[in-house]
């Protein structure tokens, strides 16, 4: 239960700073960053759901937010290539940890 709970804090956590991103965002950002912004939220998705049972579906305002922000883009070009849920989710919460302000 307590690793559940400690993957559902993480969750939260890296949902909210996807809104932070998508909010106010308009479309944009090229194709190419648009497709990488797919194939990591279909990743995210997919762990997601693996490690925790729950659905959480990327929505085209995130992908197109995603696709803009050089912050976000330089993220998952990072941790795409991690092979396997646990370390493409530990990538994004080192990440997020050694970026945040």
């Amino acid at each position: 239960m307590r690793e559940l709970l400690s993957k559902f804090s993480q969750v939260c956590g890296f949902t909210l700073f996807l809104v932070i991103f998508a909010t106010g965002c308009g479309k944009g950002g090229s194709a190419k960053n648009k497709k990488l912004c797919k194939q990591a939220g279909d990743k995210y998705s997919t762990c997601i759901k693996e490690k925790t049972g729950m659905d959480v579906a990327p929505n085209q305002g995130n992908i197109d937010a995603c696709a803009k922000d050089d912050k976000t883009l330089a993220m998952y070009k990072e941790c795409m290539p991690k092979s396997g849920c646990e370390a493409f989710l530990e990538c994004i919460d080192d990440y997020v940890k050694k970026t945040a302000p």
